[in-house]
């Protein structure tokens, strides 16, 4: 393992004591979570990662996180979610106020590269194991291997802290998550591997938004017309609408001059300056 800086392990501290929330706190019982950004194109996502997978019934439009000294704030959640049962994690977009104060954990930028397993090979890590506000244990190792959504790697872990967090020793930032105990090492889930997972259901949900504001575009059209009439039509009929005028009825169209809203028909008293 490579020698550790001071600035590393001061980053370490601030990251076990203020960077893991706890969430919907009711009678003792709760969830555990963090924070990050995903990043896609020219796009920042903040999302939450609770350690648990949670059923859409069992998901409101925000949650509660509090902190080790027990401060409290409500976050309100957008649409986009990745739920993984096999991982037991549930990752949901959130929606940010100038009322919230959160603690983001950095992703590793090497994460959104192509073939990015490749850059961890043998490099040093440590764990973030998180049961409870007084139960917080680090650990050291190094990795072995990487392969999709596996992280195998090497190092003592507290065997009842079931919550951890795999950060690249060289830089603080994270890398994986927590995994189950194999018989010679350590399994984690990479996160190259969530972040494509909820990057694929942005693209899908954004997909069906876009379908569905072409889809009201195609249902509404609106047309402003500017007319000005010269003085000798004053207070006669003049025509406003002429060529396919018989298409246009009260079920297909709404006529609004002067936002308020008029029948249908193709001329109407002029004025020197009216707007349809």
């Amino acid at each position: 393992m490579q020698p550790i800086e001071k600035k590393c392990i001061e980053k370490i501290l601030e990251q076990m004591n203020n960077y893991i929330y706890i969430i919907n706190e009711k009678d003792e019982n709760y969830e555990t979570g963090f924070f990050c950004h995903i990043k896609y194109k020219d796009k920042t996502i903040s999302v939450v990662i609770i350690n648990k997978y949670l059923l859409d019934e069992e998901l409101n439009n925000s949650i509660i996180i509090g902190t080790n000294d027990k401060h409290y704030q409500n976050i309100e959640l957008g649409d986009i979610k990745y739920k993984n049962k096999n991982f037991n994690i549930t990752m949901i977009e959130i929606k940010i106020n100038k009322n919230n104060n959160i603690n983001f954990i950095e992703l590793d930028d090497k994460l959104y590269e192509k073939e990015s397993e490749m850059y961890y090979n043998k490099e040093s890590i440590y764990i973030i194991q998180f049961n409870s506000r007084n139960d917080i244990s680090l650990s050291f190792g190094m990795i072995n291997n990487i392969e999709k959504s596996s992280l195998i790697y090497s190092s003592k872990l507290n065997p009842r802290l079931n919550f951890s967090l795999i950060f690249n020793l060289s830089n603080n930032k994270l890398i994986g998550i927590n995994g189950n105990k194999l018989k010679y090492y350590n399994y984690g889930i990479y996160f190259n591997f969530i972040i494509n997972g909820f990057i694929n259901n942005y693209k899908y949900i954004n997909m069906f938004r876009t379908k569905k504001k072409y889809k009201y575009n195609q249902l509404r059209n609106d047309i402003n017309i500017l007319m000005n009439a010269d003085p000798e039509d004053i207070n006669k009929n003049i025509y406003f609408l002429n060529k396919d005028f018989t298409k246009l009825n009260e079920l297909n169209t709404e006529l609004y001059i002067d936002k308020q809203k008029k029948f249908i028909q193709k001329l109407f008293p002029a004025e020197t300056r009216r707007r349809v």
